[in-house]
């Protein structure tokens, strides 16, 4: 496993736009985020793109994966898409370099980081996009993907 910096970071609330559907697989948020663009548009997009997943634990199958992009300003919720803000505060954050079928050893690593450190996770992971090539490839090492787990002092 490579050699992972994880460090605590108070982040604040940001405007979001998301997509929350259960998809086969991990890997098929991608079809959420390319749902997402068409609609809400890239004039809208304040930031990176990031992932929420909300199930308890990894699961092989039948994820519950939410797609969101930052809001430069907020607009009404429309079909499908909802327009809220996400929490913000503390976040123990690890960056991972490399392919996303590798992810997993940042969430292993950040896990074993916030138990040694007498922390408790308080919500789902979120997963920030800070690189990725277009079109989206699974094994593609140049990605920069940021995992998040907002925690709270024990």
């Amino acid at each position: 496993m490579p050699n992972y910096e994880t460090v605590i970071k108070d982040i604040p609330p940001v405007t979001v736009a998301g997509i929350r559907r259960t998809v086969p697989t991990y890997a098929e948020v991608g079809a959420l985020f390319a749902e997402l663009s068409t609609r809400v548009g890239t004039a809208e997009i304040g930031g990176p793109p990031l992932a929420i997943w909300h199930d308890e634990g990894y699961r092989e199958r039948d994820v519950d994966g939410e797609a969101l992009w930052p809001l430069k300003k907020p607009f009404p919720s429309q079909d499908g898409i909802a327009v809220y803000e996400l929490a913000g505060g503390l976040v123990a954050a690890t960056v991972h370099h490399g392919t996303y079928a590798t992810l997993t050893d940042a969430y292993t690593a950040t896990l074993q980081w916030i138990e040694e450190n007498g922390l408790t996770v308080t919500g789902p992971p979120r997963e920030i996009y800070l690189y990725c090539s277009r079109p989206i490839r699974q094994d593609d090492p140049s990605y920069v993907t940021e995992v998040q787990f907002p925690v709270l002092r024990k």
